[in-house]
């Protein structure tokens, strides 16, 4: 992609466009912060996101192990496509095991853009953690990007995207409902913040 070197056997990934400008636009800024932690190349450092930042988290991972970094357990929660299936089989060679894609019932985030082949298109990054439902039910792991046992077998991609016309029947919206007790649509913020 733009700006990190990607390939996997000799074969260049593509990433989206749009993720990829804008984890440009902030890369300095995540690389100069880690500095200023005392966190450098050999640190192992966790990385997590959600829907738009997950994509960004998934190119981060990529990007630091590149540089050094040993990324620790992650997970990203509700995450687009980010790249090709190039780009997905160089995710899982570069970082390894310890990155796990949290998805959640008929939620159509997961969904865009939608699903190409292995020769082009996008593609997730695996494995997957598929909960159906109330998380207190266990999940389902899905070790390839693409399976229909995992949220995969949600395919009314228009429908559930306009379930979340109610923020409150949106699946995007209710990762670990059970465990928690807030939205993540950011009323929370707002409706507990004190301006100084």
């Amino acid at each position: 992609g733009q700006g990190v070197p990607c390939d996997f056997e000799g074969t260049p990934c593509q990433v989206g466009d749009g993720i990829m400008s804008n984890y440009n636009a902030i890369a300095k800024y995540i690389k100069g912060n880690l500095t200023a932690m005392g966190c450098t190349p050999g640190s192992e450092i966790t990385i997590t996101g959600h829907s738009l930042g997950a994509a960004e988290a998934v190119v981060a991972m990529f990007d630091l192990a590149g540089q050094g970094y040993k990324i620790g357990e992650s997970y990203t929660f509700g995450q687009p496509r980010t790249g090709d299936y190039t780009f997905a089989k160089a995710f899982g060679a570069k970082v390894k095991a310890t990155s796990y894609r949290v998805t959640y019932h008929e939620d159509p985030v997961v969904h865009l853009p939608y699903e190409g082949s292995q020769t082009e298109g996008f593609w997730h990054t695996s494995p997957e953690i598929f909960y159906n439902g109330d998380v207190r039910k266990g999940y389902k792991e899905c070790p390839t990007g693409e399976e229909k046992g995992c949220s995969d077998q949600f395919t009314d991609v228009p429908t559930m995207v306009l379930d979340c016309l109610d923020l409150s029947k949106c699946d995007h919206l209710r990762y670990m409902t059970a465990e928690k007790k807030i939205l993540m649509d950011g009323s929370s913020c707002v409706e507990g913040a004190t301006l100084v």
